[in-house]
């Protein structure tokens, strides 16, 4: 099973493939329809138009509808172009992130291994290879192949750093996706040391405020509960300072011990069926008034104990936390452990 994580990463941190309409010109390449040029024929309109249907329907996420159109315009590029244009990289491309999309991820890694070495023969080491990786690499990891998928990570982050620079945002990208690899693999010292990277890249690049950057912080943040290692919790917050703006929220740590009220999460019957334990995260915001408006769990998943925990935490009432004399809102975390008994 893959993890949770795994998936919110792609939607929200990695710099995805893009679908693209088949505009590009066939580099003086001869289209296998010799009695017309290959963009005025009939058959590269209607592949064109295809194609523009397919983006439009997968951005409305019509990818049901999507997928025949996304066949089609490909099955029409192969027959105008010879093997490796790159109206049939479009294709291809196009027809990959739709089988992505519909987590069809067997279809998905034949599309995109495909695609990969059609811009190899084209490219060699080029940086425009590295979201295909990226893309293999979670679909390795599907199948359970995880050796594929760390060289494939361990890949792209090379010719990242090769065509961009080791302090590139992209760079930062590329160790976040190893860090998450190794966390979950439960190799804490090659995730530590990825995430450290990410943090310090993200941090001057767009600083501690950014969604890059928090979103390394917080998984780091689970790395180190899932592993006991809390006194770096602190110096991590520490870290965050470096790259901060000013802002009116405040960045809390542990909120247990500076509850008010901090009710106990009862543990589920069904919990105790399946002797369910371990650490629950909850990130917390919690208003000027003490009160928690919003309650979100942050690292691992562990079904009915996280749904307890967010229930208990939404509960919790605090001191208000003042800064310049000034009542603030502050946003920190609730650990819950649970042992089966």
């Amino acid at each position: 099973m893959i993890p949770s994580r795994t998936l919110i990463l792609w939607v929200t941190i990695a710099w995805a493939l893009e679908l693209s309409v088949g505009s590009e010109v066939s580099n003086g390449r001869t289209p296998h329809d010799q009695g017309q040029t290959s963009q005025s024929s009939p058959a590269a309109a209607e592949a064109t138009r295809l194609s523009s249907l397919v983006v439009t329907l997968f951005k409305e996420g019509k990818f049901d509808e999507a997928l025949p159109l996304a066949k089609q315009a490909l099955g029409i590029t192969e027959k105008l172009f010879v093997e490796g244009d790159p109206q049939i990289d479009i294709a291809l491309n196009n027809l990959g992130e739709v089988y992505f999309a519909k987590k069809d991820y067997a279809s998905a890694k034949g599309v995109y291994q495909r695609l990969l070495a059609s811009k190899e023969k084209k490219l060699g080491d080029d940086v425009t290879l590295s979201p295909i990786l990226d893309r293999l690499a979670f679909l390795f990891y599907a199948e359970r192949n995880f050796h594929n998928s760390e060289e494939s990570y361990k890949r792209a982050l090379f010719l990242r750093e090769k065509n961009l620079g080791s302090s590139s945002a992209e760079v930062g990208l590329s160790l976040f996706n190893l860090a998450e690899f190794y966390r979950f693999h439960k190799n804490y010292k090659e995730a530590e040391s990825r995430y450290e990277q990410a943090l310090k890249i993200y941090g001057q690049h767009f600083g501690s405020d950014s969604p890059n950057f928090q979103e390394v912080r917080e998984n780091y943040t689970c790395l180190l509960y899932e592993n006991q290692k809390t006194d770096k919790i602190k110096e991590l917050s520490k870290r965050k300072e470096l790259y901060s703006a000013e802002h009116g929220l405040v960045e809390g740590d542990v909120l247990n011990g500076r509850a008010l009220s901090l009710p106990k999460p009862f543990y589920p019957k069904e919990a105790g069926l399946q002797s369910l334990e371990g650490t629950i995260v909850i990130k917390v915001t919690i208003d000027e008034m003490g009160m928690v408006t919003d309650a979100k769990n942050m690292c691992q998943e562990i079904p009915y104990l996280t749904q307890a925990s967010l229930q208990a935490a939404r509960s919790a009432r605090f001191s208000p936390t003042k800064l310049a004399g000034q009542p603030v809102k502050v946003t920190g975390v609730i650990v819950y452990n649970f042992i089966h008994q």
